[in-house]
């Protein structure tokens, strides 16, 4: 690949007999970007995958890498390296072995091979545990063997399908940071299927939120998460309250809005419509108060339902009328003396939010 080379998806679409998994998917994915697929079960994700990896074909559409027209390229003539979700290490071979393997089918010379090997294996740092065979290794280990090997051949893409699903909590918060720095290290382009938005947030430039087959969003995780498109993408990346809005008049900076029949004020993106809209805020936007809000700030009173601790933080859950339960984080210190059938003002910020079809 020339470092003007781009993955570029044109409404590509799959249909297994009348079943259509892909719909119309288009999408480009800049050299060395760290790409997330992600979405619920079916979403159509790991399908995806398998059409850029050319173990499935699309039923329409094109898949170009640069210039080049890929679309029916076989597998095996892409040069792009795969990381699977259950590793597929070789087990009569040594961790080295591995590595090697994919060079040795190229054809690489002997010195070159050794010095590849070694290399990929102090990249994932696991060069003392060469002569080992995949079960005497960790979970974590081999996943790492399967990285290193994935990527020795010097691939234009790494394709990643759900490789830490099968690993605890916390191997997989070690995982990802080390991932990310071997994305950094290299400058390939990855693209990683999963589930777990804590793990797309976390380890991607760009995330490519996924339905039904369809894209639903692409963009910065931080975007994606303050400024979401739908309704969906919105509920998918994090916890969001969704507050009817009652009446929209546009106004100077923003809008005016009636929320469970107050007066708030809205300073964010306005859509083209004017009704049926919500304002969705996330619980860390609102702020618990006895007090009145300061200057700017919009507020609707509540009395609280639930409260639930989480070490760092303490969720509320608040019983607001004419709006439903409404749920907000605080720091536990802040909360002291507050007790269930309590009653609260919910404070936020006029910038805070996203306006979004109500349904």
């Amino acid at each position: 690949m020339t470092s003007h080379d781009r993955l570029l998806l044109q409404g590509l679409s799959k249909h297994y007999g009348r079943h259509q998994v892909l719909r119309d998917v288009s999408l480009e994915i800049e050299r060395g970007c760290f790409l997330t697929l992600l979405g619920p079960s079916g979403s159509g994700k790991t399908t995806l995958l398998k059409v850029l990896a050319g173990f499935e074909r699309c039923s329409a559409g094109r898949l170009l890498l640069g210039a080049t027209d890929i679309t029916r390229l076989p597998a095996e003539r892409r040069t792009f390296g795969l990381v699977f979700q259950g590793y597929a290490l070789f087990p009569h071979m040594t961790v080295a072995g591995n590595v090697a393997f994919p060079l040795k089918v190229r054809r690489w010379s002997r010195q070159r091979i050794k010095d590849r090997v070694q290399e990929m294996l102090d990249m994932v740092q696991l060069g003392h545990l060469a002569q080992r065979r995949p079960a005497e290794l960790s979970g974590g280990q081999q996943q790492r063997v399967a990285l290193a090997r994935a990527l020795a051949f010097e691939p234009d893409l790494l394709l990643l399908d759900e490789p830490m699903s099968a690993l605890d909590r916390k191997l997989r918060g070690d995982l990802q940071t080390e991932l990310r720095r071997i994305h950094r290290q290299l400058g390939t382009t990855f693209i990683y299927v999963t589930h777990d938005q804590d793990e797309a947030m976390t380890m991607s430039d760009r995330v490519a939120v996924m339905d039904h087959g369809q894209l639903m969003q692409v963009g910065a995780p931080d975007d994606l998460y303050e400024r979401p498109d739908n309704r969906f993408v919105a509920s998918f990346l994090g916890r969001s309250n969704f507050l009817p809005v009652e009446r929209m008049r546009r106004a100077e900076g923003g809008a005016e809005l009636e929320i469970g029949g107050a007066a708030c004020r809205f300073a964010g993106p306005l859509p083209d419509r004017q009704d049926g809209l919500a304002l969705m805020l996330r619980p860390e936007n609102l702020v618990l108060a006895a007090e009145p809000p300061a200057p700017g700030w919009n507020e609707l009173p509540g009395r609280v339902l639930v409260r639930t601790y989480f070490g760092d933080r303490t969720l509320c859950e608040v019983e607001v009328p004419g709006v439903g339960p409404v749920s907000a984080y605080a720091p536990p210190r802040a909360l002291a003396g507050l007790a269930e059938g309590d009653p609260v003002r919910l404070h936020w910020r006029a910038e805070d939010g996203a306006l979004l079809p109500a349904t």
